[in-house]
């Protein structure tokens, strides 16, 4: 299950400036994130990633209302679903999009609408039915309403050039993974320079 849906989804995050005291305790969540996803043996890594799931859980439950600790909850999810085992890690999965799904519905320009395109992502990249959800047409659907909202993300142009690829659409997907590549960052962002190398490294393989 990990290399049929594996994509870096800490790549989907990127830093904000923080106004209140629930963003402030969400960064930390993150940070602590990405530590422990980049950092940690695998043997203690998924430890780590529920007790982590445990606090940011809290935190959305205090704030029902707020889109963003939603998405979180559903990054820390698709995380540790690369760890398990395959039985759980669609079971995990499920989960992530159930809270993709409620994230959006509370606030799909959240995180730049992440939260949209990662349920693009979750789409084709999980098998379908009846193994998983997976469902190229809803995939298209969220990664353009994605676009439609946020046109110069580089996560969303990026994916959906890679969706388009593996659809057999290269012709179509060139436009996108250069708005990706040529994107401006804003510094200090790992997660978007990294996108920014695989979207320079998509469109040599279509030359």
């Amino acid at each position: 299950m990990k290399k049929i849906i594996f994509v870096v989804f800490g790549l989907l995050l990127s830093p904000a400036c923080f106004a209140d005291n629930m963003d402030e305790a969400l960064a930390r969540i993150e940070t602590e994130w990405s530590h422990v996803d980049s950092n940690v043996s695998v043997k203690v890594k998924k430890e780590k990633l529920k007790r982590l799931y445990k606090k940011v859980t809290k935190l959305a439950n205090d704030h029902p209302d707020r889109a963003e600790p939603k998405i979180v909850q559903a990054c820390i999810l698709l995380t540790i679903a690369e760890v398990d085992d395959a039985f759980s890690a669609l079971n995990l999965v499920h989960q992530a999009r159930d809270l993709l799904l409620a994230a959006n519905s509370i606030n799909p320009h959240a995180r730049n609408s992440s939260g949209v395109y990662t349920l693009g992502i979750l789409y084709y990249k999980v098998p379908g039915w009846p193994i998983g959800f997976g469902d190229d047409n809803k995939a298209e659907q969220m990664l353009l309403s994605s676009l439609s909202r946020t046109p110069k993300s580089i996560g969303g142009n990026y994916y959906y050039g890679e969706f388009l690829i593996q659809q057999d659409r290269a012709d179509e997907a060139e436009i996108y993974l250069k708005r990706a590549a040529q994107a401006n960052l804003p510094p200090n962002d790992p997660f978007k320079l990294k996108i920014q190398k695989k979207a320079f490294a998509a469109l040599a393989e279509l030359i």
